[in-house]
């Protein structure tokens, strides 16, 4: 196996591939497929989002402005003990408290807030065990890290339609247990005449 491909092997089982993708050659939307899978692998594995129902219920109180910020916060923490501080529950309680960061108290609830927060913990799982573990190691196999951090980023924005559309389903049932990943984009075939009209230089 030529260096380039060695995974550290500490990395949990499903999120390998698409790491050795993404250090290689293949195509971002290759990628993001491999990677989606793996999330979605993760989430019925671990019981989907843990607490979903309570975290939006918290949220929306704190938009409402029906409690201040510390209670909130408070009341998240002690949902993420609940859980046993599982890697999930962590994450959950992550997403949680910075769209509560990020919104605006006293400001209408958003009827697509329970998938905001689906999205947003989606988005950290992908981050945990996905780009923040590749990070450091991304650098060594582009020219330099402006391109390792184009190659991130060109991923992230190809995963953005997979990740909405998993996070739906989980908004719906953060079990996580009938989770399915979606179809993958099928590239569009060229005509006859496109593929006689392109230049061989």
């Amino acid at each position: 196996m030529p260096d380039g491909d060695i995974i550290d092997r500490k990395v949990l089982r499903g999120w390998r591939t698409p790491m050795r993708m993404l250090v290689g050659v293949a195509p971002s939307a290759e990628v993001s497929t491999a990677a989606v899978k793996a999330l979605v692998r993760s989430l019925k594995e671990n019981g989907g989002m843990p607490a979903l129902a309570e975290l939006h219920e918290i949220l929306e109180l704190r938009l409402a402005n029906r409690v201040d910020a510390h209670s909130a916060f408070t009341r998240i923490e002690a949902l993420e003990r609940a859980y046993g501080h599982t890697r999930h529950a962590k994450l959950a309680a992550k997403a949680a408290k910075r769209l509560m960061i990020e919104s605006v108290p006293g400001r209408r609830a958003l009827s697509s807030l329970r998938e905001a927060l689906s999205e947003r913990f989606c988005h950290d799982l992908l981050d945990h065990h996905f780009f923040d573990r590749i990070g450091p190691e991304l650098g060594k196999h582009f020219h330099g890290w402006p391109q390792a951090e184009a190659r991130r980023i060109e991923c992230k924005q190809a995963l953005e339609p997979l990740v909405r559309r998993i996070a739906r389903d989980l908004a719906q049932a953060p079990e996580g247990a009938h989770l399915k990943t979606p179809p993958e984009a099928r590239p569009s075939r060229m005509t006859t005449e496109d593929i006689l009209s392109q230049s061989i230089m």
